[in-house]
């Protein structure tokens, strides 16, 4: 019999928005496991539950218990995270047109190669996390790399409201000028609006001092975080890693030049924009 209940297993990852397998493939999953491995697996289970799991967790332990009625035993060692896989190519048609590249392989048991390329941020109120992804075929410039933030506010030590987490994706023409002012290319403030269904999203970052202040606004809703030195590095480089994936032509100091290029004319004052 299994030491972790497989209904809690499920409703773990159901609680944070995610398609999980069935409890039966749950009960698998545990009943492989000796005792270390349960110890293991508790602990990502009590990560994952209170939102602080580390990036790619998550896609990692799901292709685990996907493959568990495949395998005779799982070890220890085999809950370490493993190689990232290929990069899958994106069906252009069918049933799987509509989803991203991570989500078809998150129901397949595979982990999108870029699976470890995200950052969480904490505050005190709220946490976000910042992570690599590709629009669905069915977006505008789908299957181009871009950027996505999911937000929720904080409802205990250091415990998030992911289950009702607000995310917000960078457009093609909005990711430039986000790398530009992430690398201090394009003054002190970006704010980004009119996004959602309702185009009630609204995205606010500002520069005070040794710190990033980011807020999101959906509606009446707010949450605000400060981001540190170390954490907009980390989101610099997804940044520059979606824009190098997009432009497979250029190399990063070409990148680099034109980003500078684009937050000049994005801080350029209104009166020095000439017409012709």
């Amino acid at each position: 019999m299994a030491l972790i209940s497989p209904r809690w297993m499920k409703q773990v990852f159901a609680d944070r928005g995610v398609m999980a397998t069935s409890v039966e493939a749950c009960a698998a999953y545990a009943d492989s496991l000796d005792a270390d491995g349960h110890a293991s697996l508790f602990a990502k289970l009590r990560r994952i539950e209170g939102g602080v799991e580390s990036a790619g967790e998550i896609d990692s332990l799901l292709a685990l218990i996907r493959s568990a009625s495949h395998s005779n035993r799982v070890t220890k060692d085999t809950l370490q995270v493993p190689a990232p896989a290929p990069r899958a190519v994106p069906a252009r048609s069918g049933k799987q047109s509509g989803q991203s590249v991570q989500e078809r392989n998150r129901e397949s048991g595979q982990a999108p190669w870029w699976y470890d390329a995200g950052v969480h941020v904490y505050g005190q109120k709220a946490a976000f996390k910042i992570e690599l992804e590709q629009r669905r075929e069915d977006q505008p410039d789908g299957g181009q790399f871009t950027v996505q933030l999911e937000f929720a506010e904080a409802k205990g030590a250091r415990a998030f409201d992911w289950v009702n987490k607000i995310g917000f994706q960078f457009t093609r023409r909005e990711l430039p000028l986000l790398g530009a002012m992430l690398m201090g290319y394009a003054g002190d403030a970006l704010d980004l609006a009119n996004h959602g269904p309702e185009q009630d999203k609204r995205l606010e970052l500002r520069q005070q001092g040794g710190r990033l202040f980011v807020k999101l606004r959906k509606g009446v809703r707010a949450i605000a975080i400060p981001v540190e030195p170390a954490d907009v590095y980390e989101w610099s480089v997804i940044v520059l890693t979606a824009l190098k994936k997009n432009r497979t032509d250029l190399d990063s100091a070409s990148i680099l030049e034109i980003l500078k290029r684009t937050g000049a004319m994005h801080v350029a004052p209104t009166n020095q924009r000439k017409t012709l």
